[in-house]
């Protein structure tokens, strides 16, 4: 049996779709060209005067624009021996919410994306915005395309395992955020934050001590959010949110702390994993909770 997810409010609109753009840049440590388009550009990763010196330095940016959204991709990381060696992180639509620095990585038996030679391919606009991004180490081949579809808030995700050790059974998605503000830090202010996480079935708030929920088959989505930082009071950016096929894991966990929150799905190599993601920039938490329960999730 296949999930389908059917999620009218965001699919259904316009007949006339208008072309999803993509700025697709590449920033080199060192080089006045390279530092000259990033002063130029919208989302700004480091303060004045910052720009990496290093040589080795390699970040690239892809920024995927609809009328409703803009998700910029950002890609730091070093070439060491021809081969590029990068996080995949999200600096917008909010600076919170999915880490800018890496948010998104895929782990299996002694295979870390993070730490495996990088690549993006694929970058396509048109009806739809996408790009493909490809990891391959140690006989592990994986590739995840990002894909913004016309007239939708939400980001599509689908990663496909391409080749994997033969006696391998299961890999993971884990993604991480920092629901709608990251004031404090580890610091003064801390003390502020009120994470908590939203399910089909139940929600968790917490203070100080972290909790780890495991996920029935019935949870097939979670809302991060923050009850102090809610934009409906004027603080913070507005929460994140995620939505999985169960029928394709074996098991799917969040885990939400003071400070950061995450996700990490299991899936056997045989499957793919197909995830939704969304930023709430500037929406509300009663908004976003709204939005997420009424979402339409049938079986076909």
């Amino acid at each position: 049996m296949k999930i389908v997810f059917t999620i009218l409010c965001l699919i259904s609109g316009s007949l006339l779709l208008a072309e999803v753009s993509v700025r697709d840049d590449t920033f080199i440590g060192g080089d006045k060209a390279s530092k000259d388009r990033y002063n130029q550009q919208k989302y700004k990763i480091w303060g004045f005067e910052k720009y990496p010196k290093n040589k080795d330095f390699k970040g690239r940016m892809i920024v995927i624009s609809n009328s409703k959204v803009s998700y910029c991709f950002w890609m730091p990381g070093k070439v060491k021996d021809g081969k590029w060696f990068a996080f995949l992180g999200m600096k917008g639509p909010s600076n919170a919410n999915w880490y800018c620095n890496g948010f998104f990585k895929i782990t299996s038996y002694k295979f870390d994306s993070t730490k495996a030679p990088f690549e993006v391919k694929d970058v396509a606009k048109g009806e739809v915005g996408a790009f493909t991004a490809c990891w391959k180490d140690g006989g592990f081949e994986f590739e995840t395309k990002f894909t913004l579809p016309d007239n939708a808030e939400q980001l599509l995700i689908s990663t496909k395992v391409i080749a994997a050790p033969p006696k391998l059974k299961a890999y993971f998605v884990d993604m991480l955020c920092y629901p709608s503000s990251m004031a404090g830090g580890w610091r003064k202010g801390m003390k502020l934050r009120k994470r908590g996480a939203l399910t089909p079935s139940r929600t968790v708030n917490i203070d100080q001590k972290g909790q780890e929920l495991k996920l029935d088959k019935k949870e097939n989505w979670c809302l991060f959010y923050d009850s102090y930082f809610d934009f409906g009071k004027s603080r913070g950016e507005g929460p994140c949110a995620f939505l999985y096929n169960p029928q394709e894991t074996t098991r799917a966990i969040v885990r939400v702390t003071n400070y950061s929150c995450n996700a990490i799905l299991a899936y056997p190599v045989k499957n793919p994993a197909n995830i939704m993601l969304w930023d709430f920039h500037k929406m509300t938490n009663k908004q976003a909770m709204d939005y997420m329960k009424s979402l339409k999730v049938s079986d076909e």
